[in-house]
């Protein structure tokens, strides 16, 4: 949404490094993401990770934060960019996706604990076509706009261009379902989104049972799709027709 402005960053990340690895967080979960991160660091190092949090969640922004992220961030694992506004979410990607045009973009879900190099594969992966994003097990060929697997998602640089966030409604960020949006987005604009595949479909993290649910009451994912595709319809004049194509 337009009223979400970026308003600080802090920043270290190397000229040199192919990728970033970029997730979200909230209050009630801020001191169990430590664990997620932890495990990236582990398997995806020296990539650099971004946090994006709400200034509205964290108003005293790296005081309200517990002591395993600002040890993170000390050590040049971690970096912290900080936005106004809350768009829940929606801010795994979008906001670094907009910041950072020239990178791809690898998700990372706060529930999750990785298991190994994923970011390493989806990028390799990207590598053999630049133009598509990349994700782990979905079922492309039934479920064409719900791409699903937010904990391992690769962007390919400014895929979504200013629009990911310019056409942000909050009729789609009370669905709670980014994935979908994204998904629904790449098949307007013409983004394809193929699958990494391997003989047992596996995919690189298992959940950790500590963290507090995102919500109580999640809307259904054909729901979804169609809140997602009025709202974007609402708004095609928006998007130039040569991006469409």
């Amino acid at each position: 949404m337009k009223e979400c402005l970026i308003i600080l960053i802090i920043f270290k990340m190397s000229d040199k490094l192919p990728v970033i690895i970029s997730l979200t967080s909230w209050k009630d979960r801020i001191t169990t993401v430590g664990k997620t991160i932890k495990s990236i660091i582990e398997q995806c190092n020296p990539y650099k990770v971004i946090l994006t949090l709400s200034v509205d969640e964290f108003p005293n922004l790296i005081k309200d934060l517990p002591e395993d992220l600002l040890e993170f961030n000390k050590n040049k694992y971690l970096d912290f960019l900080w936005v106004n506004g809350n768009i829940k979410s929606f801010k795994k990607v979008l906001y670094t996706l907009v910041k950072y045009p020239n990178y791809p973009i690898v998700s990372a879900d706060d529930d999750c604990i990785y298991t190994e190099n994923y970011a390493s594969i989806l990028y390799n992966k990207w590598l053999t076509d630049k133009n598509s994003i990349w994700t782990y097990k979905r079922e492309t060929s039934t479920r064409s706009f719900y791409f699903g697997h937010g904990p391992a998602c690769l962007y390919p640089p400014n895929c979504f261009k200013i629009y990911g966030l310019g056409l942000l409604s909050k009729e789609i960020i009370d669905t709670r379902h980014d994935d979908i949006y994204y998904g629904v987005l790449a098949k307007m604009m013409g983004i394809s989104v193929k699958q990494v595949l391997d003989d047992n479909m596996h995919v690189p993290y298992i959940f950790h049972d500590e963290t507090s649910p995102l919500h109580d009451n999640e809307i259904n994912g054909l729901i979804c799709i169609q809140i997602c595709l009025q709202s974007l319809t609402q708004n095609i004049c928006k998007i130039p027709a040569e991006i469409l194509m």
